[in-house]
C-alpha cells in the first residue's frame, strides 16, 4: 500500500524561498549576459537559470570555499566577497541571493560589486526579510555565529548609495529584494 509523502515544512519553505528567489533574478535580468553570484553555495541559481531560460550566459559562481561548488558545471571562484579576482566592469549583472546577511562587510560586498559591474550593470541583493531570519533563528535553520546581519531594506539601500550605485529601488515582502543599477 502506497502511502502519502510527508513533507518535512522547513524543506517546502526552503524549496518555496529558492525559486521565488529564483524568479526574482530572472525578472530583473533583462538582456545581461555575464553573470556573479556571490555566495553562490552549490550554483544551482545559476544552473536553473540556464537550464529555466535556455540563453547562453556566462554564469561565474563565487564562494568562499570550493566543497559547495564541487556540482557546478559553470565557472566558479573560490575568494571572499569583498576582494572579487575578477577585473573592473566585466559583469552584466550581479546578485547576492540569501547570502548577504552571512557576510560579515557588507559594505565592501556592495563596493565589490560595484566595481565589477559595467555602466548599466545591475546588483540585486535579496534576503529573507527579518521576520523569516528571527523565525529562522528560532527552529535552528540559520546559525547565529554566521549571521551578520539581519536584513534591512534601508540599511542594504544606504550600503549601495553609499559604494556607487545611483539609482537604487527596494521591493519585497517575504525577501528583502534591493536593487542597484551602476549609472554612467
Amino acid at each position: 500500500m502506497c502511502r502519502p509523502r510527508q513533507l518535512n515544512p522547513l524543506f517546502a519553505l526552503k524549496d518555496f524561498g529558492f525559486h521565488r528567489r529564483l524568479r526574482i533574478v530572472r525578472n530583473h535580468l533583462g538582456e545581461a549576459r555575464r553573470i556573479l553570484d556571490i555566495g553562490a553555495n552549490d550554483g544551482q541559481m545559476l544552473s536553473e537559470l540556464c537550464r529555466q531560460t535556455g540563453k547562453d550566459y556566462f554564469p561565474v559562481a563565487l564562494e568562499a570555499g570550493f566543497g559547495a561548488l564541487k556540482s557546478f558545471a559553470g565557472a566558479a571562484i573560490c575568494a571572499s566577497a569583498d576582494a572579487i579576482p575578477i577585473r573592473d566592469g566585466f559583469f552584466d549583472y550581479v546578485v547576492c541571493s540569501a547570502s548577504r546577511k552571512h557576510i560579515r562587510n557588507s559594505l565592501a560586498l556592495a563596493k565589490e560589486a560595484y566595481r565589477v559591474l559595467r555602466p548599466g550593470g545591475k546588483f540585486l541583493v535579496i534576503d529573507p526579510c527579518a521576520v523569516i531570519v528571527r523565525i529562522g533563528l528560532r527552529i535552528g535553520k540559520f546559525d547565529r555565529r554566521y549571521l551578520h546581519h539581519v536584513p534591512n531594506r534601508s540599511e542594504i539601500r544606504a550600503e549601495l548609495k553609499g559604494a556607487g550605485f545611483e539609482s537604487v529601488r527596494v521591493r519585497g515582502v517575504a525577501f528583502v529584494q534591493v536593487i542597484g543599477i551602476k549609472v554612467g
